[in-house]
């Protein structure tokens, strides 16, 4: 009881303070709940998928004006006499807005692009630690995902679907300006990785633990 006390409490404040990571959360923590599921795995990944599905464009048609209208100013929240601040970048539709997601949410991951990072010369460490490290979150979701060589989709799409969505809540923060993009990312990119370390060898260290207790015991 005292787990569960503790783990509504940590989702609680999470929420509170940063609303945006609140879905990517309660993503990785239902993908842990379902680890002891005896329900089939693709039977859940079909379920979150059409629920993921259904609950987005209930949304989308529900708030679209209100969305409509926020995304037409908030790149304004961005200085045009920054000097990073990339202003040309402006969502004038909410299709726009997902449409240029595809690229965007690497983008804000990323920091600068490697334009700017030959064109400022001090954003290039920044660059190369950006995609160094999406090369390693790639690495885990797929390291995580596999066992005995075999790939499970549940585990791939519920890993990769908890990334998508922490890159989606920074895509709006980082899109306009590389160094929004270096400073709120720290926001949730050493809990992502304690969370894709933990899906990955998490296993493979407790029954490494588990034997060298048994070989003690003997």
């Amino acid at each position: 009881k005292l787990n569960k006390l503790a783990l509504v409490m940590l989702i609680s404040l999470i929420g509170f303070f940063k609303p945006l990571y609140l879905a990517p959360v309660l993503w990785f923590l239902f993908y842990t709940l379902s680890f002891g599921s005896r329900v089939k795995k693709l039977y859940l990944t079909l379920t979150v998928l059409i629920i993921s599905i259904i609950t987005f464009v209930y949304v989308m048609l529900a708030y679209q004006s209100e969305f409509s209208s926020f995304l037409n100013v908030f790149h304004r929240n961005f200085s045009i006499a920054g000097e990073l601040t990339r202003v040309g970048n402006v969502w004038t539709s909410v299709g726009q807005f997902f449409t240029d997601a595809v690229g965007g949410m690497f983008i804000a991951f990323i920091g600068p692009t490697i334009s700017e990072a030959f064109e400022h010369k001090k954003l290039f460490p920044f660059f190369i630690e950006g995609v160094f490290s999406l090369f390693i979150i790639i690495y885990l979701i797929i390291k995580g995902a596999t066992k005995n060589g075999n790939l499970y989709v549940h585990s791939f799409f519920m890993l990769m679907g908890g990334v998508l969505l922490f890159f989606l809540a920074q895509y709006p923060l980082g899109y306009f300006n590389p160094g929004s993009a270096l400073r709120y990312k720290q926001s949730f990119q050493p809990f992502l990785f304690v969370m894709l370390f933990y899906f990955a060898y998490g296993k493979s260290v407790r029954d490494s633990l588990k034997s060298r207790r048994d070989n003690n015991v003997r």
